[in-house]
C-alpha cells in the first residue's frame, strides 16, 4: 500500500503532523507501505527550504502546474489530506486525519 500525504509546507497542521510521520516510518515499512508527500506550495524555493530545514526521511514531490490533474482527480480540496492507494492506485480510503489512516493500517 501506499500513503500519499498532501501538504502545504506553511500550513500548520501540515507542519504538526510532519513532526510525526519520522517516527511512524519503521512501522510503515513493516507493514509494506509507502509514505509519500505531494506539496501544493506555490513557492519552489519555500519548500525547497522546508525540506532542507527538516530533513525527511520519505519521498518528496513538489506539484506543478501540470501536474494539477492529480489533484483533481484525487478529489483533494483540504489540505493535508491523507489518500491511502493500493498497489492498482485505487483509493481505499481518505482522511484529513493522519491518525485516522494509521488506524485503518493497524487493523
Amino acid at each position: 500500500m501506499d500513503e500519499f500525504d498532501l501538504l502545504i509546507s506553511c500550513f500548520l497542521p501540515c507542519l504538526q503532523d510532519h513532526l510525526k510521520i519520522p517516527e511512524l516510518l519503521p512501522h510503515l515499512k513493516k507493514m509494506q507501505t509507502e509514505f509519500i508527500s505531494i506539496s501544493n506550495d506555490d513557492s519552489y524555493k519555500k519548500w525547497k527550504d522546508y525540506l532542507v530545514k527538516h530533513k525527511f526521511k520519505w519521498q518528496q514531490y513538489k506539484k506543478t502546474a501540470a501536474e494539477d490533474n492529480i489533484i483533481n482527480r484525487l478529489g483533494i480540496t483540504t489540505y493535508p489530506t491523507y489518500i491511502l492507494l493500493d498497489s492498482n492506485e485505487k483509493i481505499l480510503y481518505s482522511s484529513y486525519s493522519l491518525e485516522e489512516v494509521l488506524n485503518l493500517i493497524k487493523e
